[in-house]
């Protein structure tokens, strides 16, 4: 399972890095639009990567599962950069989407969302008593953040098909 997950933070910073060098080459409302599609796209990635890293630290707590403390660390790490890179990908999302894009009010549910699985992750402390009822709650969130940015990328490409491609 690491191989899938270092594969994946591979991409990530990637992801973040295309649509700003993107929106310096074509300030247009649809190609910002189509970028904000790809940006969003980018964060279901790494969304993917955070129940990756989930399921990581719930295998090893599992019981009979190798409870190894620096494991959990290094699980709850990717946990966290997994987040922390979807939180940039939104933010740099939020910069770019056009005002009028109904994705707007989608990426503002997101980032709440995102502030809210954070602070979760970070009270993880190795103990599976502790940290089960949590893993369960982050799974659920982004499974449902997963779901919200497809509304939000579907929302995007609505606003780039309305708009006239430049003359």
């Amino acid at each position: 399972m690491l191989p899938i997950t270092l594969t994946a933070l591979l991409l990530v910073p990637f992801a973040v890095a295309v649509p700003l060098e993107r929106r310096q080459n074509g300030p247009d409302p649809a190609t910002r639009a189509g970028q904000l599609q790809q940006g969003i796209n980018a964060n279901i990635l790494a969304q993917m990567g955070e129940a990756t890293a989930t399921d990581t630290i719930q295998l090893l707590q599992t019981p009979g599962g190798d409870n190894n403390f620096q494991e959990f660390t290094v699980a709850k790490d990717n946990l966290m950069t997994f987040i922390n890179a979807g939180i940039r990908i939104r933010e740099n999302n939020q910069k770019i989407a056009p005002v009028d894009s109904p994705a707007v009010q989608g990426l503002a549910v997101v980032g709440t969302a995102q502030t809210m699985e954070r602070d979760m992750a970070e009270r993880l402390t190795g103990d599976p008593a502790n940290d089960g009822p949590i893993l369960t709650q982050l799974q659920a969130m982004f499974a449902d953040g997963q779901r919200q940015n497809r509304r939000n990328s579907a929302a995007a490409g609505l606003i780039r098909e309305a708009t006239p491609p430049p003359s």
